[in-house]
């Protein structure tokens, strides 16, 4: 890093998990975490979360390499940064909705100044916030390799919290960067493109490499998480599906749901 803090550094929280691997996330109620990878010929940022504050300034400052960035989806809250790249690499299911990108009405409490857990960086205006449209250069499928020079990422495509979600394996380091597939906290499985089933084979793929996974990266709450915490949930979603998990009833801003909660997270269906 450069000296001294810079505004970009105020609004992301960033903390380098160990030597070329950073977490950058941001202090927001829609808090989401995006991973910034160095290899030797160049970097890789693994989503560009909410687009409040200038993401690509904050990474400039952690490296000089030439960079690479991969949307592990097409939600607003990991691809909100976009707009400071000239294109993006994603799933061809999440490329129309990474190219059109979002508008202001869609964005809802997002731009609310009650959900900001410190000022925002200047310049930001919530009354006109939107989330512009990029160009996706190229598309990702099961099976691709993500090249850093002396790290090498595989791409596994994991759908069901959306179509085109992917997760990123580094099998030498042993890292999965899992995206929203597998994380801590309310699991929304109840959006209007997510697919219950597909989820579970997801997790049920995910929970065979368990035994190898060194750090689980996931885009929301604790970070890093392990290997058997990607059991935990796949276990979890089979006691929803055979009917011993008991659920209730609560409303989304996607309509009415179900919530199965769980220690340290809870999914959330359609009925």
């Amino acid at each position: 890093m450069t000296g001294g803090v810079s505004e970009m550094q105020e609004w992301f929280d960033i903390e380098e998990l160990e030597p070329g691997l950073w977490a950058i996330s941001e202090p927001h109620a829609d808090s989401v975490t995006s991973y910034l990878l160095g290899g030797r010929e160049r970097a890789l940022l693994v989503d560009t979360g909410l687009g409040i504050g200038n993401i690509r300034e904050a990474v400039e400052e952690l490296t000089g390499l030439p960079l690479l960035v991969v949307n592990t989806h097409a939600h607003y809250d990991h691809i909100g940064g976009n707009r400071w790249f000239g294109g993006v690499w994603a799933h061809e299911a999440e490329r129309e909705r990474i190219q059109a990108g979002v508008p202001h009405e869609q964005l809802g409490a997002l731009t609310n100044r009650d959900a900001f857990l410190v000022d925002p960086p200047a310049g930001f205006d919530g009354a006109s916030f939107c989330i512009p449209g990029v160009p996706v250069t190229r598309t990702l499928a099961e099976g691709d390799v993500v090249e850093l020079g002396d790290r090498t990422l595989e791409v596994i495509h994991a759908p069901g919290h959306s179509p085109g979600s992917i997760c990123l394996w580094e099998r030498q380091r042993r890292i999965l960067v899992a995206g929203d597939v597998v994380y801590f906290g309310n699991i929304f499985a109840c959006l209007p493109e997510a697919d219950f089933s597909a989820y579970r084979v997801s997790l049920r793929r995910l929970a065979g490499l368990s035994a190898q996974i060194r750090l689980v990266l996931p885009g929301h709450g604790p970070t890093p998480l392990g290997g058997g915490d990607v059991c935990q949930i796949e276990e979890f979603f089979s006691l929803i599906a055979d009917g011993r998990a008991e659920g209730r009833s609560c409303r989304t801003p996607w309509g009415p749901a179900q919530v199965y909660t769980s220690e340290r997270f809870s999914v959330l269906l359609k009925p």
